[in-house]
């Protein structure tokens, strides 16, 4: 991605932020209900914000926005971005973001990034059990973060040409 398109997904994520805020301000006005229609104390997060303008950004398809949301440096933002990416189709240009999170010092996203490689490889024809190697519970990753992000690194580095050219026709734009 050069820098024009860096400083656009930047633009589209800050346009999509301030819709969220507006939306947070909107519903922080008014009384909110819960399901049995009786007045809610809680209030909308910024959290939720992100959640929605990261779904935002799923129904519109775009990836390079859903890209920037795992670059960027709000904590919130980049778990939104994973987790979305997580679902999508692989090609050449979400394998290099998966690769990139099993290096991330936030274990959540190393969790995501690996899942994200194992959901992509089954889905290029890699067998799991035969061809891949573990794929642990996030309880059990939690406990050993280290030993099961340096397996898939290693599994990575040995299968990425491989990956790569099975997933080369599917980039999106």
């Amino acid at each position: 991605m050069n820098t024009s398109e860096v400083f656009k997904a930047q633009c589209r994520c800050v346009g999509l932020m301030l819709v969220g805020l507006f939306i947070l301000s909107i519903a922080a006005n008014r009384p909110s209900t819960n399901h049995s229609g009786l007045r809610s104390r809680t209030r909308p997060s910024p959290g939720m914000a992100w959640s929605d303008a990261g779904h935002y950004a799923k129904e519109a398809n775009d990836i390079d926005l859903l890209i920037a949301f795992v670059k960027s440096d709000v904590p919130e933002a980049r778990k939104i971005g994973a987790e979305i990416l997580c679902q999508a189709e692989p090609s050449e240009k979400l394998l290099n973001i998966w690769a990139l999170e099993l290096s991330d010092s936030d274990s959540e996203l190393q969790y995501r990034g690996f899942l994200s490689i194992y959901k992509a490889a089954k889905k290029l024809g890699y067998k799991p059990h035969k061809d891949l190697p573990i794929m642990p519970g996030w309880e059990h990753f939690k406990e050993q973060p280290d030993y099961y992000t340096n397996i898939w690194r290693a599994w990575w580095e040995e299968n990425r040409g491989a990956m790569m050219n099975k997933a080369g026709g599917n980039n999106p734009s």
